[in-house]
């Protein structure tokens, strides 16, 4: 039994950075937390009052993450959800929806680094949206 657990530990050692890369499987390993935005993007779908930027601490995968909500920029999409703590992988960051276009603005991007732990790749696609005069 200790040997089949060793092999089994090895294997997976052994082929993780592949799995890691293989976007099939980053998908299935990352369905609890797009489930989780899923839900809150639809949740929130409807509430054009939204006061945006909005956070949500520890909002998907059981209290993991924290989700940011921003404005969307589309006439049907009112806000963006992204996962702040980690990112995507191979298939880049956690938004809901995904292609719809956001901004925030810059200031309060530079208070929420300052006091929250952004993923570095998180932190570049936000740096992109913000908008210094909004």
């Amino acid at each position: 039994m200790i040997a089949i657990v060793a092999v089994v530990a090895a294997c997976y050692y052994l082929l993780k950075p592949r799995l890691m890369s293989d976007k099939g499987f980053l998908e299935i390993a990352q369905a609890p937390i797009w489930s989780d935005l899923q839900g809150i993007e639809f949740q929130h779908r409807a509430k054009r009052d939204l006061k945006l930027p909005v956070l949500l601490k520890g909002a998907v995968d059981s209290g993991k993450y924290d989700v940011l909500g921003v404005v969307g920029k589309s006439s049907r999409t009112p806000s963006v959800w992204i996962v702040l703590n980690v990112n995507a992988g191979v298939n880049g960051i956690y938004a809901m929806p995904s292609d719809v276009d956001y901004a925030l603005p810059c200031s309060y991007l530079r208070d929420l680094t300052s006091k929250e732990v952004i993923d570095s790749k998180v932190r570049v696609a936000l740096q992109s949206h913000c908008i210094e005069s909004l």
